[in-house]
């Protein structure tokens, strides 16, 4: 709810304890990471006079899904554009031969291990590598989740520490999928607030309890429509 077109997310540093001589030796410090709200984005949808006319299930309401997915999308697909080399440095996997199996899931694991990243990990591949991983005999035997959650859901579950993840949304150009943790990106979410609430028909903003993500809705009514 703050003013400003920045957020500073609370970034605290890595501790390490040492023999003890007093209570006052200088230690870990915090920092933070600038996020700009320069990203706004909107789904817009429609219904005319005619279209209510003629209908009986016509309701601007019906869009309020597919316009709270287009956003969701539109989000993710930014924080997805961040995934590059500038930012977090050569990748680990870069090229191999045959499909993506267990092979490269551990060089992950050892890259992140090595580079004491801690164990809330997860794994998101683009559909084809997520198909590879799929058909590698290794994961479906030793997957406790392929009975229910492979054969009905088409659901990997967690391979070699990782939480699994297919996304069909845009990757990076040349990123087919990568290995992150939860403290890898710094997202700051902000809805705008209407300066005439009065003057809409609906206004108010939605979240998500777990993530803090948050949506907000808007709906007036056009004269000339």
């Amino acid at each position: 709810s703050r003013k400003g077109d920045t957020i500073n997310v609370p970034l605290v540093s890595t501790l390490s304890a040492s023999n003890f001589s007093d209570y006052e030796q200088t230690g870990g410090e915090l920092q933070t990471v600038s996020v700009s709200l320069n990203q706004h984005k909107v789904a817009t949808a429609e219904i005319t006079d005619v279209q209510f006319a003629n209908s009986s299930s016509a309701d601007v309401e019906i869009f309020a899904r597919a316009a709270g997915k287009a956003v969701a999308q539109a989000v993710i697909e930014h924080a997805f554009a961040l995934v590059t080399t500038v930012n977090f440095g050569a990748a680990t996997v870069t090229t191999y031969s045959g499909a993506f199996g267990t092979t490269q899931v551990r060089s992950l694991r050892k890259a992140l291990s090595n580079a004491n990243v801690g164990p809330d990990r997860s794994l998101i591949l683009n559909p084809d590598l997520y198909d590879d991983l799929f058909s590698d005999s290794t994961v479906v035997m030793a997957n406790p989740n392929f009975g229910p959650g492979g054969i009905r859901e088409g659901n990997l579950g967690r391979v070699l520490g990782f939480d699994v993840y297919e996304t069909t949304l845009a990757l990076p150009a040349s990123v087919r999928g990568f290995a992150v943790h939860p403290s890898a990106i710094a997202l700051a979410v902000r809805p705008l607030q209407s300066q005439a609430p009065s003057e809409y028909l609906a206004t108010r903003v939605e979240v998500d309890q777990e993530s803090g993500i948050s949506l907000g809705y808007r709906r007036h009514y056009s004269a000339g429509k």
